[in-house]
C-alpha cells in the first residue's frame, strides 16, 4: 500500500454558521490522504496507474466553491466524491481547517478530520 497525500489546499471560501461568514467568507485548508494500492505507479511510470492529484484538487476546489454553514459537511462532501477515484480497500481522510474562525477570543484554527474506507 502507498499513501499519498495533498497537504496545504488554501481557498478562500463562504462556508460558516453565522451569516456574515456566507457574505466575506474566510480562508480555509484542505489536507487530503490516501492509501492506496499505487505501486504499479513505481515500475510504469504511468499517472494511469496512480491517483492523479490535479483531480482531487479539482475536487476539492469545486466542494470549496459550494456554500454549507458547517466544515463537517464541507469535509463530508469532499469525501463523498473523492471516494470515486478509489477502490474497495482503499483509505481516505480528509482534514478542513478554518482559519482564525470568529471566536470570542484569538484561535489559529478549527478542524474537522473524517476518514472512511471504500
Amino acid at each position: 500500500m502507498s499513501l499519498l497525500g495533498i497537504e496545504g489546499m488554501r481557498f478562500h471560501a463562504f462556508h460558516g454558521f453565522y451569516k456574515e461568514e456566507h457574505l466575506t467568507g474566510n480562508n480555509f485548508v484542505v489536507d487530503v490522504y490516501i492509501t492506496a494500492a499505487l505501486e504499479n505507479a513505481n515500475e510504469t511510470d504511468k499517472i494511469r496507474d496512480t491517483i492523479n492529484y490535479e483531480t482531487v484538487y479539482a475536487i476539492c476546489k469545486r466542494v470549496m466553491n459550494e456554500q454549507y454553514d458547517l466544515i463537517e459537511k464541507v469535509a463530508g462532501e469532499i469525501i463523498s466524491h473523492l471516494l470515486s477515484l478509489l477502490i474497495e480497500g482503499d483509505h481516505l481522510k480528509v482534514r478542513v481547517r478554518k482559519l482564525f474562525p470568529p471566536m470570542p477570543g484569538i484561535v489559529d484554527s478549527t478542524f474537522i478530520e473524517l476518514e472512511k474506507i471504500k
